[in-house]
């Protein structure tokens, strides 16, 4: 029998890099409960609502719907990007706003369709507080 969570079965994570780097087995990953599940949020992004939501701006077109990091100092630079989860689902519309737009607003903008990005991944049990 194979446990499915999120996007990965057992047998896929017991075959996994990672899971093999991580010890498999030997480090306590022996129940599901304390495997590490690794999903792809760029790829996740497709599809899903804008969370950043700019008046008169959003577009709402899912299908343009990508993931759009959040930049900030120590995290990342010049071709360093923060990590997935550092990132709200934008429209195309949205992401080029906040891309262009360097104001206080675009950057508030952002961290709320962050904040909403998580929110709808942890319902959706794809993150676990």
């Amino acid at each position: 029998m194979s446990i499915t969570v999120g996007m990965l079965s057992a047998d896929d994570i017991r075959n996994s890099k990672v899971f093999t780097a991580l010890g498999g087995f030997r480090n306590g990953f022996d129940t599901p409960e304390n495997w590490v599940y690794l999903m792809n949020l760029r790829n996740h992004a497709r599809d899903q609502p804008c969370m950043v939501r700019v008046p008169e701006v959003c577009n709402g077109n899912q299908q343009t719907t990508v993931l759009a990091h959040y930049r900030l100092s120590g995290v990342s630079g010049m071709g360093v990007k923060s990590p997935d989860v550092i990132g709200a689902w934008a429209c195309s519309a949205c992401h080029a706003w906040i891309d262009t737009n360097h104001s206080d607003e675009a950057k508030v903008m952002h961290l709320e369709g962050m904040v909403r990005t998580i929110n709808a991944l942890v319902k959706g049990n794809y993150l676990k507080w």
